[in-house]
């Protein structure tokens, strides 16, 4: 076969692309190996395509390497043979240099599509992370800034009565506590932590017994925590209980303060 006519036939090129039948392959592996120039042209063919992927700058799909290579290697793993090319092997391939010019541009435009629509995939889940987290901060707010007004318009009412927490030597916290709205608010501020595996609980003490009204949560929005409202209650107090979910009767009672 005349060499010149081989080169120019695109089956370096195809080669080079991985677009080859497995006796074309072989054929070309044959010329390869007997001839330099051929040698030299595919060489030249292969610098040349990695040279313009580099220059656009668009990186593709991330195992076409590793095709690639693996192509070669099977290729390089069968037994040579050399067949006849037939006038059907260069049929089509007269426009070689746009064919190849074309397989390279696709494959830069599917890299740069692939990448694309990741990108815009990240970009909505970020952006639905964002408007998620906003909405949340927003109804916090809202919760917390009607939580405020509440607790404020309470603590202005005259007829809201403030009971003092003490520990028997130093007031700890207060309660206000306002029949006319039947509301029950407990300030956190002063609360003292409970010890290590320890809980507090609050108590309304009626006709001279204990009634839990709940756990303390420190974790209420606004630092005050609303209880149920009780009547008639003649103290209120905070007991410290292994329980998390307390206890039937105050264990320790670490604060009091009577209602009148």
């Amino acid at each position: 076969m005349e060499l010149q006519s081989f080169i120019n036939s695109g089956l370096l090129e195809s080669f080079a692309l991985g677009q080859c039948t497995d006796e074309e392959r072989r054929l070309v592996m044959r010329m390869r190996d007997e001839h330099p120039v051929v040698q030299a042209e595919l060489a030249a063919i292969e610098l040349a395509l990695e040279q313009y992927a580099q220059a656009q700058a668009i990186a593709p799909p991330f195992d076409l390497k590793a095709r690639i290579m693996d192509a070669i290697q099977h290729a390089e793993k069968q037994e040579p043979e050399a067949p006849e090319l037939n006038a059907n092997t260069t049929k089509g391939r007269a426009n070689s240099p746009w064919l190849l010019a074309a397989s390279v541009a696709l494959l830069a435009l599917s890299g740069y599509l692939w990448m694309a629509l990741q990108q815009a995939k990240q970009q909505t889940t970020q952006l639905g992370q964002q408007i998620e987290q906003l909405r949340v901060d927003l109804q916090t707010c809202s919760t917390r800034a009607s939580s405020d007004q509440e607790f404020a318009n309470l603590v202005r009412d005259p007829d809201t009565k403030r009971i003092e927490l003490n520990n028997g030597k130093n007031v700890l916290t207060s309660i206000f506590n306002s029949d006319l709205r039947n509301s029950l608010v407990l300030d956190l501020s002063g609360v003292p932590a409970p010890s290590a595996g320890k809980y507090l609980q609050f108590w309304a003490i009626i006709d001279g017994k204990p009634v839990s009204m709940g756990m303390i949560d420190f974790n209420s929005i606004g630092g005050h925590q609303t209880f149920k409202y009780v009547a008639n209650a003649q103290a209120f107090a905070i007991s410290e209980e292994d329980n998390p979910a307390g206890n039937a009767t105050p264990t320790t009672v670490i604060a009091l303060g009577k209602t009148g």
